[in-house]
C-alpha cells in the first residue's frame, strides 16, 4: 500500500512538472490559456480567427517551434507573457 502511494505521489508531481499543451490550428471561439496548461507550444500555423479573442493570463509561457507563425484575425489580450 506504501509503494502505491508513493507511486500515485509521484505521477502527481511528474504530471504538474510537465504539463504542456500543443496547439496549432484556427482557434474559432473565445479562449484562454491558463498557467495551468503552460507552457503552450505553437506545433503548426495558428490563427486567431475574426471576431474571436485568445486571453494569454499573466505568466503562461507561449513557444513557437521553428517555421511556424501566429496570425491574429481577432484579438490577443496579454499581459506580462514571455514568447519564444
Amino acid at each position: 500500500m506504501k509503494k502505491l502511494i508513493t507511486l500515485i505521489i509521484s505521477l502527481a508531481i511528474f504530471g504538474i512538472a510537465y504539463s504542456q499543451t500543443n496547439v496549432s490550428g484556427t482557434i474559432s471561439s473565445d479562449s484562454t490559456w491558463t498557467l495551468a496548461g503552460s507552457p503552450y507550444i505553437v506545433t503548426g500555423n495558428l490563427t486567431i480567427a475574426a471576431t474571436f479573442t485568445l486571453t494569454i493570463e499573466s505568466g503562461v509561457d507561449v513557444k513557437f517551434n521553428n517555421g511556424t507563425s501566429l496570425y491574429v484575425e481577432g484579438t490577443v489580450n496579454a499581459t506580462s507573457t514571455t514568447f519564444t
